[in-house]
C-alpha cells in the first residue's frame, strides 16, 4: 500500500491500525504503523499476514492525543465531495465548507492524519514446504489409466489417513474414466475424481479398528 501522513507543526505523528474492527472506534490491530512520509513523498509499505477468510479490515487513524470534538474531531467528511476525485489536501475545492477546519492558514495539518493512496491484496502465500506437499498429486496429461490409478490411490492413503484398497478406489476410478469420455484432460478428469475422495465419509471420519473385530463384537 501507499501512504502517507499530515502531521501538526510539532504534534503527534500520523498512526494507522489495520485490523478486525471491535468496536466503533477501535480494531484488534493486526498492522500498526506510524506514517511518517510526507504528501509529496508517500512511501509504499509491504506486509506479509494471515488473514481468515473472508476478510473485513477496518483502517482506523489512532489518535492518542485528546480531541474536543467541538474543536474538529469530527472531519471525516471534511474530504469528501460527490464532484471531486482527492488529488492532494492542498486542493481547496475538496474541502467541505460546512465541515470543521482541517488546515491553518499556512496549510499546515491541524490534526494527523493518514492518506492511503492504494492498497493491493496479493495472496495466498504458500511456503516452499506447502508447496512440497502438492507435488505429485496430478500426473502428466500423458499419463497411463495405471499411472493415474497409482497417483489416486496415494491420495486416497494420505487423505483417508490409512491404507486403501483397490476396490475402494473403482467408484472415483469410474468416475474418472466417465470425465475422460467426455472429453476432460487428465488432470482436470482427476481433479473430479480427488474431489470425491475429499468428501467421503472416510475423510471426514477416523474409523479404529478392523470391521471384522466390529462386526463380531456388535
Amino acid at each position: 500500500m501507499q501512504v502517507s501522513g499530515i502531521r501538526p507543526p510539532e504534534g503527534q505523528i500520523a498512526h494507522m491500525r489495520i485490523g478486525k474492527r471491535l468496536a466503533e472506534d477501535s480494531n484488534e490491530g493486526l498492522i500498526e504503523l506510524d506514517v511518517i512520509a510526507s504528501e509529496e513523498e508517500p512511501e509504499i509499505l509491504e506486509f506479509e499476514v494471515l488473514l481468515e477468510m473472508p476478510a473485513s479490515l477496518d483502517f482506523r487513524v489512532v489518535a492518542s492525543d485528546i480531541i474536543d470534538r467541538r474543536k474538529g474531531a469530527h472531519y471525516r467528511n471534511a474530504l469528501s465531495s460527490p464532484n471531486y476525485m482527492f488529488t492532494h489536501s492542498s486542493e481547496s475545492r475538496l474541502l467541505n465548507p460546512v465541515a470543521p477546519q482541517m488546515f491553518d492558514e499556512e496549510g499546515n495539518g491541524i490534526f494527523s492524519c493518514v492518506l492511503l493512496d492504494w492498497i493491493e491484496w496479493v495472496g495466498p502465500l504458500q511456503t516452499e514446504a506447502e508447496r512440497a506437499t502438492r507435488d505429485g498429486v496430478l500426473p502428466d496429461e500423458s499419463a497411463s489409466a495405471e499411472i493415474v490409478a497409482r497417483h489416486l490411490k496415494r491420495f486416497a492413503e494420505r487423505a483417508w489417513r490409512r491404507p486403501v484398497g483397490t476396490e475402494e478406489l473403482e467408484p472415483y476410478l469410474r468416475i474418472y474414466d466417465a470425465e475422460r469420455e467426455e472429453g476432460e484432460g487428465v488432470s482436470d478428469a482427476l481433479k473430479i475424481a480427488l474431489a470425491g475422495i475429499l468428501t467421503s465419509r472416510h475423510f471426514t471420519y477416523l474409523v479404529e479398528g478392523s470391521q471384522e473385530t466390529r462386526r463380531a463384537s456388535s
